[in-house]
């Protein structure tokens, strides 16, 4: 069996360019990571099956190789001990994370990690160092031997928004798992005289039904109902996945690489590209036959504005042969987004799965032909505190030619936490003649729920927007003129695009989903790439 690549981050770039490769033709189970709250496993992996069933690869056995919970530890020497309190939260995650998996559509769950493991300040293990068990291990050990061998029914809506019960099919009959942050108490539907009650160490007790009914506490810890019988399968709710096939795959035996020495986002999974030069990009063919030989054709895609020479090869690959090939492409007009460079191949009975490589232009890196400073920073003053209502809004310049903008939040409509100070021009501003805008963008830390972004304001009301990400660190962002947005799109404009030679107004703030965010801005200037 052919696991592929442990994918923890969620639905990354990364994730994408491996199913856009080809990769669904090499690997027969999905195999994903998670140290998060087990509420949040659901949403996760539907996420990651969304993006599978596009490649026909959704129905494939799903395993969770990694489900853990990492806890600062303060006890024993070296602090590499959990205390009390951490040893039952520790307990309390066993139960949830492993019937939460199933509820997910995982098939099978591993628990990360067994024996004492102390990464940086977090323990993991479920064994002391001594190979003496944590609770944990019998909690984890009851999971297995509840729910180890069971099908996902759906879930169980009780009386109390608070509880969390789910429901499965075992060899022993149909078991419920609840749980909640506080002392509830739930009635169970059961055609049972009695219901055997499991803690979350497996421990039993026994309760006695009425009129149908079983009526049992319930708390952080959580608790099995074993044995409750079929009448509460008419009340539950989901669609449950089902059980995960072994997919029958004939992967092709030639393979297609593709690479370029440019620099590269690791996180982004995508080349970065400096300078206005060609860019050098190799592809390798293999033949994994070991008897025959290979022949076929070879051809590098690339974006509409760019273009490449001798794009599509004749190959002979013998057996177990390898060819590479070298390709020099010419990039088209700047542009932020991503561009993808695609390489296909015809070797007949072969279905040669693609190679696709992503890259940017790092407008930062990229030296102007021409640019000329703006102003705009030198005096806050000069900017209106235009916020949304729940926005305490603070503008001023930290030093001479430095924009700071300081903003702080409350109330639970994230949506609607924004800040935009304002610059109003006496006269419209002529910025033709340059491709963009550019300046020095300072955060103290990253926010991947805020968008720090650049508004430009033409005097009939329309405006087009560029954004930039919060790295948490200083660095420079470049904006294209040709890459903005409608800042409003239910403002119509006449002409439909930005009249970069009569500007009214700048708008510099940001949309934010947290409640506070700070930054500062300087070196702002016009640019000319073209």
């Amino acid at each position: 069996m052919v696991l592929e690549a442990s994918l923890l981050r969620g639905v990354t770039p990364f994730e994408k360019a491996l199913y856009e490769s080809g990769i669904a033709d090499y690997f027969d189970i999905f195999n994903w990571h998670a140290y998060k709250n087990p509420a949040e496993y659901p949403k996760a992996l539907a996420a990651h099956l969304n993006l599978l069933k596009q490649y026909g690869a959704d129905t494939r056995p799903v395993w969770l190789t990694e489900a853990g919970i990492g806890i600062v530890s303060t006890d024993g020497p070296d602090k590499r001990l959990l205390n009390k309190y951490d040893r039952i939260k520790q307990c309390q995650f066993m139960l949830r994370s492993a019937a939460m998996s199933l509820v997910a559509g995982t098939d099978r769950n591993f628990f990360f990690v067994l024996p004492d493991y102390l990464e940086r300040t977090k323990q993991f293990g479920a064994l002391y160092p001594d190979l003496t068990p944590y609770p944990a291990f019998v909690a984890l050990s009851a999971a297995a031997n509840i729910l180890g061998e069971s099908t996902y029914l759906g879930e169980y809506k009780t009386e109390n928004d608070g509880v969390v019960a789910q429901v499965f099919s075992t060899k022993k009959g149909n078991v419920l798992v609840a749980w909640s942050d506080m002392p509830s108490e739930i009635s169970v539907p059961t055609d049972k005289k009695h219901v055997q009650i499991a803690n979350i160490f497996g421990a039993g007790s026994s309760t006695t039904s009425l009129d149908g009914t079983v009526k049992v506490n319930v708390g952080p810890d959580g608790i099995y109902l074993l044995d409750i019988g079929r009448p509460i399968e008419k009340q539950l709710s989901g669609t449950p996945r089902p059980l995960g096939k072994m997919p029958q795959l004939k992967p092709s035996r030639v393979v297609i690489v593709g690479h370029t020495n440019l620099p590269i986002s690791k996180d982004d999974d995508w080349y970065k590209i400096q300078d206005r030069n060609p860019v050098d990009y190799t592809v390798e063919a293999y033949n994994f036959n070991e008897k025959s030989d290979a022949q076929g054709t070879v051809e590098l895609l690339v974006p509409d504005g760019w273009s490449v020479d001798d794009a599509k090869r004749q190959v002979n690959l013998e057996p177990m042969g390898r060819v590479e090939l070298h390709y020099t492409v010419v990039p088209g007009t700047l542009h932020d987004g991503i561009f993808k460079f695609t390489v296909k191949s015809d070797f007949g009975k072969e279905q040669v799965a693609p190679c696709v490589s992503s890259l940017i232009f790092d407008l930062a890196a990229i030296k102007p032909i021409e640019s000329k400073p703006l102003d705009w920073a030198n005096d806050a003053n000069r900017w209106l505190p235009i916020a949304s209502n729940n926005c305490a809004l603070i503008i001023k310049n930290t030093e001479a030619g430095v924009f700071n903008i300081d903003t702080k939040y409350d109330g639970d409509d994230t949506s609607n936490w924004w800040a935009y100070p304002t610059l109003n021009f006496s006269e419209p501003m002529d910025m033709s003649g340059y491709d963009g805008i550019a300046f020095d963008l300072n955060i103290i830390e990253d926010s991947w729920s805020s968008k720090v972004r650049l508004v430009l304001m033409e005097p009939n009301g329309a405006g087009y927007v560029g954004e930039t990400k919060t790295l948490g660190k200083k660095h420079r962002v470049v904006m294209l003129f040709r890459d903005m947005k409608p800042f409003d799109p239910g403002k119509q404009d006449d002409n439909g695009h930005l009249d970069v030679n009569s500007i009214r107004s700048v708008k510099f703030g940001c949309t934010t989903g947290r409640e506070y965010l700070a930054f500062e801005a300087s070196s702002f200037e016009l640019v000319k790439f073209n």
